[in-house]
């Protein structure tokens, strides 16, 4: 996705908000979907870590990944943008869900 600062930004706070959303849309998009056995989350093909090593409520929701903070069952979206080419922001978007 290339996008400004600005409106990455709008688009966050409008996917926590839930915004242009309904609500069982934004329950399927923040619900579990696929466990992430893996010790990092990207790249995807990576093999698997050892179960004793794999957090158990760690998970990919559409487009999020969803887990259990410490205030209960949250999400986070990351995104990576640059503008101009040499200087890079990275913005880390949690968000409870309940």
């Amino acid at each position: 996705m290339n996008t400004t600062i600005s409106d990455l930004s709008k688009f966050t706070a409008a996917l926590v908000r839930g915004d242009g959303l309904s609500a069982a849309s934004r329950a399927e998009m923040t619900k579990p979907q696929l466990h992430l056995a893996t010790s990092n989350e990207f790249p995807l093909f990576s093999p698997d870590a050892p179960a004793s090593q794999q957090r158990k409520d760690l998970y990919a929701g559409l487009g999020v990944i969803v887990f259990d903070g410490p205030q209960g069952l949250a999400f986070s979206k990351a995104a990576t943008t640059a503008r101009p080419p040499t200087q890079w922001c990275v913005l880390r978007l949690l968000s409870d869900v309940s």
